[in-house]
């Protein structure tokens, strides 16, 4: 079987993606998304995104609430 091996952007904004994990599936990419809810005045928060690894469909998978709701 031959991959591909050659480097590529597969998220949307790049600048704004963070802490990429395959599935075990690897066919899908998981990735946090970086936000401002109440402007750039406000906190910085993340969304938790997936993508198919060919960039056919991009999906929300949690808001930042999830984030902000969990407690430890």
């Amino acid at each position: 079987m031959m991959y591909d091996t050659a480097e590529r952007v597969l998220t949307p904004e790049p600048g704004r993606c963070y802490g990429p994990v395959f599935t075990h599936s690897d066919d899908r990419l998981l990735f946090l998304r970086e936000e401002w809810p109440e402007g750039k005045t406000g906190v910085r928060k993340f969304s938790v995104w997936e993508i198919q690894i060919d960039s056919s469909a991009v999906q929300m998978v949690a808001d930042h609430r999830l984030f902000d709701e969990t407690v430890f």
